[in-house]
């Protein structure tokens, strides 16, 4: 009877070991599908930003509403003091602005989510055609080496061509290399912006590809932006509460008094930083203007140059095989193709970024996004 429980129980545990091993497998082994709009819905749902710019936006509605219930309770009475003047009229206007303030930034919160998961998806795809690049060209100097080999063993090429396709193929497996890291790095950023476990496993559905940019005026996309900056507003509502202070300190003080002339003062700095701040918007908008056009400008040339690489790699293989080249000249030109290809990836990559601080209509000035740098001889 003994040896029945026994093995009734090491079936159970049998049975539960297996059952465990079938739910964990599949889920080891899951990849997710994400476009671009799908990265960006995910972000912003699990995003803690996202979610503590809406309990402060919670918390300054509170403020408002208690600003507005305080001045109720002087409403036909008469106030003798600054204080109560605050409280009965100057509490509720200010306390309102800056709710509506951080409405505006709470909408700029999830408007630079929606920038940064498009950024580091952009990132992804870029890395992921650089390892592309890289692959095709070890493709290449890997046919190159076997064809100096069968040349040299035909006595139709020096030793010299065979060594240097071969310090040409240990350059390119270096590069490849280099490519898998940056790209493996990009997806674990990918990952930590959308609040995922840096090593998930996801596949972009969405590709990165050139779209031209709707015709716009730089001042009337100046003038839209305003309304969205968060730090143009910010100084704007720090003015006009110093403002509407400064008027209500005169009705109580004289302008020698230090009250009144520290009001003043506030008032004079908080104008100043209003002025600078609108200064600063305007050149980030046109900064990020010029560098949409000058992104879109190098992608197009880089397109022809691309196709002229190819060309001169052709016709540099062609005269290798009939003894008119070196191995070195087709190596050099595989070499500059593989350059321009890298260059034009990061020239659709630039556009593409410099392209969404329009669509997201957040302009932080902190990177140009203008694209690759343009390379000699073109």
């Amino acid at each position: 009877m003994k040896k029945f429980w026994v093995l009734v129980l090491v079936t159970f545990l049998i049975m539960g070991m297996a059952a465990g091993t079938s739910l964990a497998e599949p889920q080891q082994d899951q990849v997710m599908k994400l476009s671009l709009d799908e990265a960006i819905d995910y972000a912003l749902e699990n995003s803690p930003t996202v979610k503590l710019a809406g309990v402060s936006l919670q918390m300054k509605e509170k403020d408002y509403e208690q600003a507005d219930s305080a001045s109720d309770k002087f409403k036909d009475k008469d106030t003798s003091s600054l204080m109560e003047a605050m409280t009965e009229k100057l509490a509720p206007i200010q306390k309102e602005r800056l709710y509506d303030l951080e409405q505006i930034k709470f909408d700029y919160t999830k408007r630079s989510i929606r920038l940064a998961v498009e950024s580091a998806y952009y990132n992804v795809l870029s890395a992921e055609q650089k390892v592309a690049v890289n692959e095709a060209t070890l493709e290449t100097v890997q046919r190159q080496l076997d064809t100096a080999k069968a040349s040299f063993e035909a006595g139709t090429v020096a030793k010299n061509d065979v060594l240097g396709a071969e310090v040409q193929l240990d350059k390119a497996q270096t590069d490849l290399n280099t490519a898998k890291n940056d790209s493996e790095i990009a997806y674990m950023e990918f990952n930590r912006t959308l609040g995922m476990e840096l090593e998930k496993s996801i596949e972009l559905t969405t590709t990165l590809s050139y779209e031209p940019m709707d015709a716009m005026v730089l001042d009337e996309v100046i003038t839209e932006a305003m309304a969205k900056d968060k730090n143009l507003n910010e100084a704007e509502v720090n003015y006009q509460n110093a403002v509407d202070y400064l008027e209500l300190v005169g009705k109580y003080y004289t302008p020698n008094v230090y009250t009144y002339r520290e009001a003043k003062y506030n008032t004079d700095l908080a104008k100043v930083n209003y002025d600078e701040a609108q200064k600063d918007h305007e050149l980030r908008v046109t900064k990020a203007y010029k560098n949409l056009k000058a992104a879109e400008a190098n992608y197009k040339v880089l397109i022809k140059s691309v196709e002229r690489a190819k060309e001169s790699l052709r016709l540099s293989k062609l005269r290798y095989e009939v003894g008119v080249a070196t191995s070195l000249e087709v190596l050099q030109a595989s070499e500059a193709l593989q350059n321009q290809e890298l260059y034009l990836a990061q020239a659709l990559q630039g556009y593409n970024l410099s392209k969404a601080q329009f669509t997201h209509n957040v302009f932080n000035g902190g990177t140009s996004a203008a694209g690759a740098s343009m390379p000699s001889g073109l």
